[in-house]
């Protein structure tokens, strides 16, 4: 970004947080039989859904409403609440509500089979499946970038700078930690899923209020002075209450793959005591 060669910046920013996951998955090779197939899996669905979710909110109905509302925050025309309110709904309510439920889905699909039913393995579909719908949302948004011609600029690098870090980087880890904690919670403790359960609503409207709260205030925030600036910190502290939460939610995921290894391990030593 600083060297202006925004292409570049862009498709590194977007992917940067999911190619980082998926070599994580491939090196502490999670489930022996299939470690990345499975999660490049959920990239590619999750990667379509935010794909038609794109186009289709910002192209195909709102295409209007948001470039208003874009310009609205570019030109810093004033902040006029009535004008904004409609576009503010859509972009920063509705859109990310439906985001984060979508998101959800190939988690919940494969946390009902018995091989990925353990928390541990909802936290992970739920991670892979936000950065990848962060990573193709972002693609789409930004393709003007990569259809203009131009392969460097020289103006509003500073700003550039900021919106690479918040709307592709802090964003990437603000969908990943919340759809993680929804998932996880679906997959719940213990033996088998846990299902449609309240624990699982409550932390799927944890994740859609995180979503919500995270553009409502870019989105707000973008109409002051050093708005960029004000709405990379307010993603920070967004991802800082996600972090903390999916920090437990990994703590709990973690016994309880402990205690299962354990009960397993246990299982085989007398399997081998009785044959011998």
């Amino acid at each position: 970004t600083a060297l202006g060669l925004l292409p570049v910046a862009v498709a590194a920013a977007a992917l940067l947080v999911p190619l980082a996951y998926l070599v994580y998955i491939y090196d502490v090779n999670l489930w022996e039989d299939a470690p990345v197939a499975v999660v490049l899996g959920v990239f590619v669905v999750s990667g379509a859904l935010a794909l038609v979710v794109s186009l289709f909110f910002f192209d195909w109905v709102f295409a209007a409403e948001f470039q208003e509302f874009a310009a609205g925050g570019r030109a810093r025309s004033g902040f006029d609440l009535g004008a904004i309110v409609v576009p503010l709904l859509v972009f920063a309510v509705l859109l990310p509500v439906v985001s984060e439920v979508l998101r959800n889905l190939p988690g919940v699909v494969l946390a009902r089979m018995p091989q990925f039913d353990d928390m541990i393995d909802g936290l992970t579909f739920g991670v892979a499946a936000g950065t990848a719908y962060a990573a193709v949302e972002t693609l789409v948004l930004y393709r003007a970038v990569f259809t203009s011609g131009e392969l460097r600029t020289t103006e509003g690098l500073a700003g550039w700078i900021v919106v690479v870090v918040n709307l592709m980087v802090v964003k990437s880890l603000v969908y990943g930690t919340s759809t993680g904690i929804a998932v996880a919670a679906f997959s719940g403790k213990g033996e088998g899923y846990d299902g449609f359960t309240a624990f699982y609503l409550r932390n799927l409207g944890l994740a859609c209020l995180a979503n919500v709260a995270y553009w409502l205030g870019v989105r707000l925030l973008a109409y002051l002075p050093f708005g960029q600036a004000l709405g990379l910190v307010w993603g920070f502290l967004v991802l800082a209450v996600l972090v903390v939460r999916i920090r437990v939610m990994l703590q709990a995921a973690l016994l309880e793959a402990a205690v299962e290894d354990a009960a397993k391990a246990e299982s085989s030593r007398r399997d081998v005591f009785v044959e011998t």
